[in-house]
């Protein structure tokens, strides 16, 4: 999908091209399957490997002790080896952002 155009309910992008924090990644395995096709976060397999998307935009924020699901195919162990683990801080436009939340 293109993120700049409207109406964009999120992003669907192929794993192994994101980049991502430990931390993340332990949030991640927190999050609940959900008996439906879509979730607030879904990672599944496809023909073109592990497949990770959101429902909103690039700075969406979800809190993981509030009602966030995966689909019922959300699988987050299909990004172990896959992603990219990053050491650095996220960027300072991200803190802004959840700084006012």
């Amino acid at each position: 999908n293109d993120p700049s155009q409207p109406g964009q309910l999120g992003f669907v992008v192929k794993a192994r091209s994101i980049e991502i924090s430990k931390e993340a990644m332990e949030l991640l395995k927190l999050i609940p399957k959900s008996g439906d096709c879509i979730g607030d976060i879904d990672i599944h397999e496809s023909n073109a490997g592990p497949i990770f998307n959101w429902l909103g935009g690039p700075w969406a924020l979800l809190n993981t002790r509030s009602e966030i699901s995966g689909s019922r195919d959300y699988d987050p162990s299909l990004l172990d080896g896959v992603v990219t683990i990053v050491k650095n801080n996220p960027p300072k436009d991200f803190i802004k952002v959840c700084d006012k939340k």
